[in-house]
């Protein structure tokens, strides 16, 4: 068969049998990421990992030979066969003494031999195939920009592929004079693990600008930069070195810019399992190679495998999140295996897909919008669960490490953002509550300029899920809900920029019905076995009465056995059709103090700010609630 230009894929060019054929002889797309000696010394060559990606490449018909190869398969091995064994390894060898090209013609005659093994017989660890990393760059293409992103002030330029000049800081506005289309640059995800050995400073910005020191490079950045040159990607950017770390002015400005600095690069790769900037993107000689590659039974991966593989210290990583989610093309180096994610697919490197990236996920990535705003809204209550447990070194970076994550998820909704919550749909976001099964992530002390009514000031991992925690409060979310309140106006003022400096002030005013109680703490089940999960009684005299209310009072603070005088703040009520004889209401309400601050509004009086200190819900026939609603400033 003659194949004509660029019809071979990566693999198939590294096929041929030496580097001295004539120029008619075929020619592929991109040269061979191989060196033919060393092809021809051990016979071997890289190739498509399994029969899935082997198909998946001939069904794209980007490669001939590869369409040649998977047809021989099936007709070998049979259809039924191949859906079941698709996972199995492929080996491919050339016997090299038998290669030649036929005179005058530039026709190379070749023999192939490809082994199928069920398994992966010497368990090396996968990430060290550079072919993984080839595969997923050369045939998508979400690498296309749908808009113009804010480019980092700095880059590394990581040096010609033979690695004859050492990596270099670049300014980008000197790069993008000419073109500012045309620079490609990859981005770095890792932990830090506490310091850094190699950080740029005032002292060495200028003396970078040269040379960066291969001998203070740590391994993860060696890495990437390896992966770089060989992907034909000349800059690379890596927070610590690009950005100067004793220039707070700096790092604030860059931060806010974070969330398109790695939605406008080509390609993220995450050192996912690594520790610290030592762990490097591949396993080094002799480590521990861990779980091997997941194996089922189906193209997919279950439940099992991927919480197996979503525990290294990458994903508890706080500032890894928006790395995670805005970036379009997303390599995952782990110790047994590589994981490639964007727009168009998400798959492990052996060849099992996930299903579904989530609805808002995937439309973050394509950028194109979504008409049902209760998805994008539940999208973000579960991003807020996820993120809330995260870690970080220095945990006022809690809210600048989401400023990219919410300044996109704004432009694709126009919603209004107010510190993690949304004007639009106030109501419900504030009904967070902290998670009593996580433990403290840091110190309250340390969070105290955030406002009491955003999720962020708590001290750790929070949820909206109330029905799983609570069988008193379990409910049919088909159920009408009633929402009571409404956001007069939400005033926030930063010190220097927004999302990335510390807050000044930050106001909720909200209009909705409000009622003093005292509330008192009781044992669980105190009242019969209706009540036997709540642990507060509230009094409260109405316009019908004294009444007595058995609730579920939950303190964002964590601690519990207290009694006093609260404000509580009716947000929403969910009716059960289901009992007509007495109809059963679930009501969610706010639980507010006095901050003992007073402000003076327009019309010259003081108004008392609260501070939320917790959240309450019980159930119960129709309250006498107050029919008149009011005004309140939470702070």
């Amino acid at each position: 068969m003659d194949f004509p230009p660029a019809s071979l894929c990566r693999f198939c060019n590294g096929l041929l049998p030496g580097d001295n054929l004539e120029q008619t002889a075929m020619q592929a797309r991109n040269p061979p990421h191989l060196n033919h000696q060393q092809n021809k010394r051990n016979g071997q060559c890289l190739f498509h990992y399994n029969i899935n990606q082997l198909r998946r490449c001939a069904g794209r018909r980007r490669c001939v030979l590869c369409l040649l190869m998977a047809r021989e398969v099936v007709h070998k091995l049979g259809f039924g066969c191949v859906e079941r064994c698709g996972q199995s390894e492929l080996l491919l060898s050339v016997d090299w003494e038998r290669a030649s090209v036929k005179s005058g013609t530039g026709v190379v005659q070749t023999y192939i031999m490809l082994e199928i093994h069920p398994v992966r017989r010497d368990g090396a660890p996968s990430c060290t195939n550079e072919g993984s990393f080839y595969a997923g760059f050369e045939v998508t293409t979400c690498n296309l920009r749908g808009r113009e992103y804010d480019l980092p002030k700095r880059l590394i330029d990581v040096g010609p592929k033979d690695g004859s000049r050492p990596p270099r800081l670049v300014l980008t506005q000197d790069l993008v004079e000419k073109d500012k289309n045309a620079l490609r640059y990859a981005t770095l995800s890792h932990c830090w693990g506490g310091m850094v050995p190699l950080r740029t400073i005032k002292a060495t910005e200028a003396a970078f600008r040269y040379e960066i020191p291969l001998n203070a490079v740590p391994a993860t950045f060696l890495d990437a930069g390896y992966i770089c040159r060989n992907l034909g990607v000349s800059y690379l950017w890596i927070d610590a070195v690009c950005i100067v770390q004793d220039d707070q002015a700096e790092w604030e400005e860059e931060a806010a810019k974070m969330g398109d600095i790695y939605s406008g690069s080509v390609l993220t790769i995450a050192a996912s399992h690594a520790p610290n900037s030592h762990g490097g993107c591949f396993p080094r000689h002799g480590a521990s190679r861990g779980s091997h590659l997941p194996r089922s039974h189906g193209p997919y991966l279950n439940r099992g495998q991927l919480h197996r593989l979503r525990t290294p210290p990458w994903y508890l990583r706080g500032w890894t999140f928006q790395e995670e989610i805005l970036s379009r093309r997303l390599v995952m180096c782990m110790h047994s295996t590589v994981q490639w994610r964007c727009s168009q697919v998400e798959e492990w490197e052996s060849g099992a897909e996930i299903p579904e990236l989530g609805l808002a996920k995937k439309t973050l990535l394509a950028g194109t919008a979504v008409d049902d705003s209760e998805s994008w809204r539940e999208t973000w209550r579960t991003w807020v669960t996820a993120y809330s447990k995260r870690l970080f070194t220095v945990p006022s970076d809690r809210l600048p490490a989401l400023a990219g994550v919410m300044g996109r998820f704004e432009a694709e909704t126009g919603m209004t953002p107010l510190l993690g919550l949304w004007a639009e749909s106030i109501s419900h976001d504030l009904l967070w509550r902290r998670n009593p099964k996580f433990k403290v992530v840091c110190s309250s002390r340390l969070l105290r300029n955030l406002p009491s009514w955003s999720w962020l000031s708590c001290n750790t991992a929070v949820t909206y899920e109330y029905a799983k925690a609570n069988k008193f409060l379990e409910y049919n979310h088909t159920w009408p809900t009633h929402e009571y309140v409404s956001l007069l106006e939400g005033h926030i003022e930063w010190v220097g920029n927004p999302m990335t400096s510390s807050i000044s002030s930050a106001t909720l005013v909200l209009h909705g019905p409000a009622v003093e109680m005292y509330l008192r703490y009781t044992e669980k089940g105190v009242g019969g076995s209706m009540y036997s999960h709540t642990n507060y009684i509230l009094y409260s005299l109405t316009r019908s009465g004294y009444q007595q209310l058995h609730a579920h009072v939950q303190f964002d603070d964590g601690n519990g056995r207290r009694s006093g005088c609260y404000t509580f703040l009716l947000l929403r009520k969910r009716e059960d059709p289901g009992n007509s004889w007495m109809p059963l209401h679930h009501y969610f309400a706010l639980v507010l103090e006095d901050s003992g601050h007073r402000r003076k509004v327009t019309q010259g009086e003081n108004v008392v700010l609260y501070r939320r200190v917790g959240i309450v819900n019980f159930r119960g026939c129709q309250m006498d609630w107050p029919t008149e609603s009011r005004d309140l400033w939470l702070i």
